[in-house]
């Protein structure tokens, strides 16, 4: 069993590695180029030729892995490949392009193929590969299967390999010195350019620390009972039939215009979630990760400090952000289907009764991974977790735990289509659902102002009357909740509404 376990931890950090586009490029360049080549592997005179054109093309291999051109950006590629095949028309060989073409498809298939089908079984194969193909094509994020970013990207790099091969080959280095220097100048300023003017859909980040309240204006909860779905898409959400999260948004309050973070990946939006930071301070910013766990305080450290157990219910992707010493003290692995994760989430509530408990729904998610957004499965599986949730909430107020509780749902980030679906928020990936429910908050409020996910922490700290995490930024959503002074507030529900009877 350990072997098969090191053997899938292995496998999924060359996943976590293939699927980053910046990484993929430089990888499929370098093998392209040296199979593309194969025939000259034994004249010395290529290898010298090989690693002259990889110091040469150096500085141009850097500017497109930092230099992402995701969404709608990814078509002003077209300008630096022009360039590159006008600068170095004499090496643009046609064999190179189709061979570096057939070359990418079958990688990606083979990436990205047995992933997707392999996870649609009871699915007709024709509608897989058209929708495996879809997915090719309108990839929204700077995944390695975003075909419109990829090819351009390798076929710049694959040209100027080429022709500093050939220059080295033929004794001219000195020139191909200077049109390599030139073209990386113009690519940089081009880069930047166009990142200043048509990179500008991230939301807006607040620079300050959240607003400190130091008065409690809301009656304190005693839990809070958080279910996040990830990567759910909110149109569909709103489309699918889902009672019981309907009837949560007439006896609480909900947010029309909630937002993600950017880049709106799983792991970064849980760890903005749980800190109340932004990405670009947390550092964990991919699945691929620059920091293996979470380096700022959390929600659930504030929560410790002060006394009080919050737990944290969710995938092995989620739980190892958190060292040895926080696993074992606040946080439960569940890799099995949500029905079990909500089953399980009822046991942790009934025998260890934590002040906060987060659980992570995700079959909505991958779903989406596998069928789309847009189709019945999504949308049956959207109504199968409304029904789990209801599920927990009843068991939850029948364990009388809902006495002087909020009771929320959101969604860390959306999901759109293309293989990635996320991470550079369209608009389908920037908005996300979230709304309360329970003690000291409206009913049937809809809220029109635009809080960031990074908000939840900050909320829930307020809620149970502990500090604020440290650097965080996210405010607490008090328009949600009824202030002391206001006595339209009446717990807990009952007759008409009691949510049994809506189910």
């Amino acid at each position: 069993m350990s072997t098969a376990f090191n053997r899938e931890k292995i496998a999924m950090g060359c996943w976590s590695i293939f699927r980053q586009g910046n990484i993929f490029t430089l990888l499929f360049v370098v093998v392209g180029f040296l199979l593309f080549h194969f025939s000259e592997w034994l004249d010395i005179v290529f290898w010298e030729s090989f690693f002259i054109s990889l110091l040469l093309c150096f500085p141009i291999f850097l500017l497109l892995f930092f230099y992402d051109y995701p969404l709608h950006i990814r078509w002003f590629l077209l300008g630096p490949l022009c360039f590159a095949g006008i600068l170095w028309y004499k090496c643009l060989l046609l064999s190179m392009a189709v061979y570096t073409i057939c070359f990418y498809l079958l990688a990606v298939t083979v990436l990205w193929g047995i992933y997707h089908f392999s996870g649609a079984g009871h699915i007709s194969f024709s509608f897989q590969l058209m929708h495996f193909i879809k997915r090719l094509t309108r990839a929204s994020d700077s995944s390695s299967a975003n075909i419109f970013e990829q090819l351009p990207k390798a076929l710049i790099l694959l040209i100027a390999m080429q022709e500093a091969s050939v220059s080295w080959q033929e004794w001219t280095v000195s020139e191909s010195i200077l049109s390599h220097f030139v073209f990386a100048f113009v690519l940089f300023f081009y880069s930047y350019a166009i990142h200043q003017l048509f990179f500008t859909w991230k939301p807006d980040e607040n620079i300050d620390n959240a607003k400190k309240i130091t008065t409690q204006y809301v009656f304190p909860a005693e839990r809070v009972y958080l279910v996040v779905l990830n990567g759910c898409n909110k149109e569909q959400l709103v489309e699918a039939h889902t009672p019981f999260l309907d009837w949560l948004q007439r006896t609480g309050t909900s947010w029309e215009k909630a937002e993600s973070v950017y880049p709106a990946d799983t792991r970064s939006c849980f760890c903005s979630l749980l800190t109340g930071t932004y990405p670009s301070e947390h550092q964990i910013n991919s699945h691929l990760g620059n920091r293996k766990t979470i380096q700022r305080e959390t929600i659930l450290d504030v929560l410790h400090q002060a006394g009080k157990a919050g737990m944290i219910l969710a995938e092995e992707e989620i739980s190892c952000l958190f060292d040895k010493e926080a696993r074992q003290a606040y946080v439960r692995e569940n890799q099995q289907t949500d029905n079990c994760r909500i089953e399980q989430a009822i046991q942790i509530a009934e025998q260890d009764n934590p002040d906060f408990l987060l659980v992570q729904m995700t079959d909505i998610y991958r779903t989406g991974m596998t069928c789309g957004v847009y189709c019945d499965e999504y949308l049956a599986k959207i109504n199968q977790a409304d029904q789990m949730i209801a599920q927990f909430y009843h068991q939850l107020d029948k364990l009388g735990k809902l006495n002087q509780a909020v009771f929320m749902v959101c969604s860390d980030h959306g999901e759109a289509t293309g293989m990635g679906g996320r991470v550079h928020l369209s608009h389908k990936e920037r908005y996300i659902s979230l709304l309360m429910q329970g003690t000291s908050i409206h009913r049937g409020k809809v809220v029109t102002t635009r809080p960031a996910i990074v908000s939840v922490a900050a909320t829930i700290a307020y809620l149970l009357a502990v500090p604020y995490p440290k650097q965080a930024k996210g405010s607490v959503l008090l328009e949600g909740m009824i202030t002391c002074q206001n006595e339209e507030h009446q717990f807990p529900i009952s007759g008409k509404d009691k949510f049994e009877q809506i189910i």
